[in-house]
């Protein structure tokens, strides 16, 4: 107990009787101050409610849950996140209880950055304008983005965990092997792959597409693509109206000197 990684103490009368060296240095004091005084006392205040009834109700021999996560007041303010092992125990003679802390701090820093990346990521993914599909390397779409929804009609549920193979009620054929075949280029390309589909909406009606597969890389290693889909049905008609109704001549200028 005095060589352990963790925290521990034990608790008597709501008294910490024993502490072990760790526990004063999660707290920043010393053990003989943190002896014989509340155990409340070391509780941060959102915590204290929650901790002394569930060390209330143990003591009084309900079975409740012995491993959870808390947190801690250190002695220069502040939270410390910890989790708690707890069991009963008779220590001299009378019930006792024993808490093994873990810091974890650490931990939640971390994944409250990433639950805050991945918020910022969703934030951008769902208000670009145009459709945005993240792959893994063979090809399973692994997110969508809504713009799927408001332009083809798909809900998200009916393509993320499909192969893009799979979808020709999507991508008819003909494009299909237009896709694949892009999509391999992104794959073994270091760079973005720009090409020309058509899409097939869910009421049937086609639109054209301008893809950009763009590879991604974690540590040097590719792990997917990034499709960007953007409808450029409108624009092509226009280039082919001009170009059906209109003919561009160049201009030659007489220049006398």
């Amino acid at each position: 107990m005095e060589l352990a990684k963790d925290g521990i103490c034990i608790i008597q009368n709501k008294l910490v009787k024993y502490c072990n060296p760790r526990l004063a240095e999660m707290w920043g004091g010393t053990v003989e101050e943190i002896q014989d005084t509340p155990f409340s006392n070391f509780l941060h205040p959102q915590a204290l409610k929650t901790v002394v009834e569930r060390y209330n109700r143990r003591m009084a021999g309900e079975q409740i849950a012995s491993h959870y996560e808390t947190s801690l007041k250190p002695r220069q303010g502040g939270k410390l996140e910890v989790e708690l092992n707890v069991a009963t125990l008779e220590y001299l003679g009378q019930d006792a209880e024993i808490a093994i802390i873990h810091d974890i701090t650490e931990r939640k820093q971390i994944e409250t950055a990433i639950r805050e990346s991945e918020e910022k990521y969703r934030t951008i993914f769902e208000s670009v304008n145009d459709i945005i599909v993240l792959l893994d390397i063979n090809g399973m779409i692994l997110d969508v983005n809504s713009r799927l929804t408001e332009i083809g009609g798909y809900d998200r549920k009916e393509l993320i965990g499909k192969n893009t193979s799979e979808l020709t009620h999507v991508i008819d054929e003909k494009n299909m092997v237009v896709v694949v075949g892009n999509l391999q280029k992104a794959m073994s390309g270091p760079g973005i792959i720009t090409y020309h589909v058509e899409m097939i909406k869910k009421n049937r009606e086609p639109i054209d597409l301008e893809i950009n597969g763009i590879p991604l890389k974690k540590d040097g290693r590719l792990v997917g693509v990034l499709a960007i889909l953007r409808d450029i049905t409108e624009r092509k008609s226009s280039t082919m109206y001009i170009q059906a109704h209109y003919s561009i001549k160049p201009l030659y200028f007489n220049v006398q000197m």
